[in-house]
């Protein structure tokens, strides 16, 4: 009976290493793979893409987006101000640009020569970025 356990125990732990090396060969296709994504988000200039990605990022795959965030919210500014008119919330470059608060969009989109508009006589700051004028 102790060949039996023994030959059991000798399959067990070889179906466990088999299990342990076939999720790190997951793992290193799914960073493979999310590794890839980012490379077409970034030499298709798909911003939505590219944010949803380094939302998602996978281990410290994030530090290595950061390198690439400024240049891609740049061209995302660019195309979003050639291609809606005449105006634009600055929440909606918050959300699309990927900003976490409302001061840090205002900054990137003064940086970038945004045209603000303001709208009532609040005298608060401004929500939205007149397109055309832009540059």
């Amino acid at each position: 009976m102790t060949k039996e356990l023994l030959n059991a125990h000798a399959v067990t732990k070889s179906a466990g290493t088999r299990d342990v090396k076939e999720d790190k060969r997951r793992q290193r296709t799914t960073n493979c793979e999310h590794a890839v994504l980012v490379a077409k988000a970034v030499i298709h200039n798909d911003y939505h893409t590219f944010f949803r990605l380094y939302e998602s990022a996978l281990n410290l795959s994030a530090y290595l987006m950061d390198f690439l965030v400024q240049r891609v919210r740049q061209g995302a500014y660019e195309r979003i101000v050639a291609s809606y008119r005449p105006t634009v919330s600055v929440e909606f470059f918050q959300e699309a640009l990927f900003f976490h608060d409302l001061k840090e969009t205002r900054q990137f989109l003064e940086q970038s020569g945004a045209v603000f508009v303001n709208e009532g006589s609040g005298g608060g700051p401004p929500f939205w970025v007149d397109c055309k004028t832009s540059r």
